[in-house]
C-alpha cells in the first residue's frame, strides 16, 4: 500500500513540475527609455580672419539609462550656396555644467565604444564629415551639454566679396 501512495505522490509532483515548466517563461525587462532635446542655443562669433567660433548649449531630458551621444558635422553644405571648399573644424571642447570632458587620446578611441569612459569625448575626421561622440551617465534626469568649436574657414574672403 505504501508503494502506491508514494507512486501517486511522485506522479503528482512530476505532473506539477512539467505543468509549470512546460510553458515558456517570459521575463519582461523594463527597458523603455527615451530622450528629448528641450532647448538648443547656438551662438556664432565671426572673426576678422574668416573663422567662426561656435558655442552650443543642448538641454536633454532623459527617461531611462543613457551613457553616450554622438553628432555628425558635414564638411560641405551640399553646395546650396555654391561653396566648393569643405569646412575645417577644430578646437572642440565639451562641458557639462562646470566640468569639461577630457578628450580621448587617438589610441584610446578604438576601445571607447566598449568601455564608454564617463566624461570623455573624441572627434574623428571621417573624410566627408566629422564624428563627435561623448560618454556620460544619465538616469531619469536633465543635462545640459555645452559644445565649443571653431570653423577655421567659415567665411571665404575674396577681393570684392566674402562668402
Amino acid at each position: 500500500m505504501k508503494r502506491k501512495r508514494i507512486g501517486w505522490v511522485k506522479t503528482f509532483f512530476l505532473f506539477l513540475f512539467f505543468f509549470f515548466f512546460s510553458f515558456p517563461v517570459r521575463v519582461r525587462a523594463e527597458t523603455k527609455k527615451s530622450y528629448s532635446i528641450e532647448k538648443v542655443l547656438v551662438t556664432v562669433r565671426l572673426a576678422p580672419n574668416g573663422e567662426a567660433r561656435v558655442h552650443e548649449d543642448w538641454k536633454y531630458r532623459f527617461q531611462g539609462n543613457f551613457s553616450y551621444a554622438y553628432r555628425y558635422f558635414l564638411k560641405n553644405n551640399g553646395n546650396y550656396s555654391g561653396r566648393k571648399e569643405p569646412y575645417y573644424l577644430a578646437n572642440f571642447r565639451l562641458c557639462e555644467g562646470n566640468f569639461c570632458y577630457l578628450p580621448l587620446e587617438q589610441m584610446e578611441v578604438g576601445r571607447a565604444k566598449g568601455v564608454r569612459p564617463v566624461r570623455r569625448f573624441y572627434v574623428v575626421d571621417e573624410g566627408s564629415r566629422y564624428y563627435l561622440e561623448w560618454f556620460y551617465h544619465a538616469l531619469n534626469e536633465e543635462k545640459t551639454f555645452s559644445l565649443d568649436y571653431t570653423i577655421k574657414n567659415a567665411v571665404t574672403l575674396h577681393s570684392n566679396v566674402a562668402e
